[in-house]
């Protein structure tokens, strides 16, 4: 109670006072309360700036504590914390990464992590403004500089499909459309559905993430619409010349259809991993060595001839082993009919740029993954993927301001003096590692280089 403008009566009383009150229905619901009659009235003596207890009941009705723990008055937050807790959260902390940076900082604070999810999920609550999961969606997408549109299920309004992108990566993808990988990503949603990333990679040997989707199911329908709009970014500019997938056969055909002249490639690092899941049992570790051995080599053959050999060795030295029906699974389910999508002879003959795995975009699932939690709303997703682009878009321009300005010391030969300022620092770092093969080894063995600098990567070949 005021008096004056100022504080002139208080009552204290005990937290287990009163009755317990609830009207929960869908949880168990419990209370401390146990009716104590303890309270004071404190009663402010003006003059005097002084406090007099004018009445009150002393005696409780039950043990006293020796444990604040379990009470939530001590374990409020101050203005200060509460404020930390905001600006952590929208940086996309997870609550227990939150607590433990509070712990450090004050270790005898009463606060438990339960405390901090609940004031994470208030906060949440309040961005939502009560809005639906989709209208919210919507707001971060608007909000953020993002191009989107979705796909309902015919005759209802349920949103099936929903594909997205920055408008920085449509820059970036309408400027090096040359290679595109593609794979999906799970537990990244509440809805447990598949999360399609597709990436690109800039001269300068940077990844960057073209567009965002979010599928129901992963057949051939819903993978054509998702890169239907992946092309219609591209405002009619240059189609990618390769597309690297794992073997869904929905997504080939999807790649196919809709980008029928790119040449489409196998990433050699699932096809491996399956390989070995499938005869997980089959080899001893020493065995394994060798075969994956014999396997690198097969793959990473330069040429038909060469591959055929390597092929006819390593069925081989596989069928003196007692291991012939492994070359058949190899053979039967990889090599008879794909491998001009994964072979080196085959692949290096295309505008391939290096990318013979699918690994930047598993690099790019895992950076996502430091940044949602396990299955979080879209919205937040979403908003993951604004601050990853944008902080990819700024390290891309960064390699591209230094390839301008920066001189490496081992780029100052008179064969790139009309070069330097004008091409990436990678560009000159192949062309000076061809330089060098051509010195150490091909002069020696007067052998021919292949061509594959020029093929694979696009690089010209250095003649002497």
């Amino acid at each position: 109670m005021k008096i004056r403008g100022r504080t002139g009566r208080v009552w204290l009383e005990c937290d287990r006072g009163g009755e317990h009150q609830s009207t929960a229905t869908l949880r168990k619901a419990g209370s401390k309360k146990t009716g104590c009659p303890f309270y004071l009235l404190a009663v402010r003596n003006h003059p005097y700036e002084t406090w007099e207890i004018k009445d009150g009941t002393i005696e409780h009705n039950h043990e006293l504590c020796e444990d604040l723990w379990a009470h939530a008055f001590v374990r409020r937050f101050t203005p200060s914390v509460m404020k930390l807790i905001k600006q952590l959260t929208a940086q996309n902390m997870e609550p227990c990464k939150i607590f433990q940076t509070i712990r450090k900082q004050d270790p005898n604070r009463f606060h438990v992590q339960k405390d901090v999810q609940n004031i994470v999920a208030k906060i949440r609550a309040e961005q939502r403004q009560g809005l639906t999961p989709m209208q919210s969606l919507e707001n971060v997408l608007i909000n953020n500089d993002f191009i989107y549109e979705t796909r309902e299920e015919p005759g209802t309004e349920i949103v099936t499909e929903i594909f997205f992108l920055h408008r920085d990566s449509r820059v970036m993808w309408r400027a090096f459309p040359h290679v595109m990988l593609i794979d999906a990503t799970y537990k990244t949603n509440i809805y447990n559905i598949a999360f399609i990333q597709i990436v690109g990679m800039t001269p300068t040997n940077k990844s960057f993430i073209i567009a965002h989707a979010v599928v129901s199911k992963e057949r051939g329908d819903n993978f054509v619409w998702v890169l239907e709009r992946v092309k219609s970014m591209l405002d009619e500019c240059m189609e990618p010349r390769v597309i690297l997938t794992d073997r869904d056969l929905a997504l080939m055909g999807a790649c196919a259809k809709v980008f029928p002249d790119a040449s489409r490639l196998l990433c050699r690092w699932h096809i491996q991993q399956n390989v070995m899941k499938h005869y997980k049992g089959a080899f001893t570790d020493e065995d394994r060595k060798k075969f994956l051995s014999f396997w690198g080599t097969l793959i990473e053959s330069p040429s038909i001839p060469i591959y055929e050999y390597h092929l006819r060795n390593m069925r081989k030295r596989l069928v003196q082993c007692k291991r012939s029906r492994v070359f058949k699974y190899v053979y039967d389910n990889w090599l008879k009919d794909y491998k001009e999508m994964f072979v080196f002879a085959w692949t290096d003959k295309r505008r391939n740029f290096g990318n013979r795995t699918t690994n930047r975009v598993e690099s790019q699932h895992a950076n996502l993954k430091r940044y949602v939690l396990d299955r979080s709303s879209l919205d937040r997703v979403v908003g993951c993927v604004r601050d990853i682009v944008e902080t990819q878009f700024g390290e891309i321009r960064k390699t591209f301001r230094e390839s301008i300005e920066k001189t490496m010391k081992h780029h100052k030969h008179p064969m790139f003096q009309h070069l330097l300022g004008k091409v990436s620092h990678l560009a000159l770092d192949l062309l000076h590692g061809e330089a060098i093969r051509k010195l150490d080894v091909l002069e020696r063995f007067h052998s021919s280089c292949g061509s594959k600098c020029g093929t694979a990567v696009g690089c010209p070949v250095l003649v002497g």
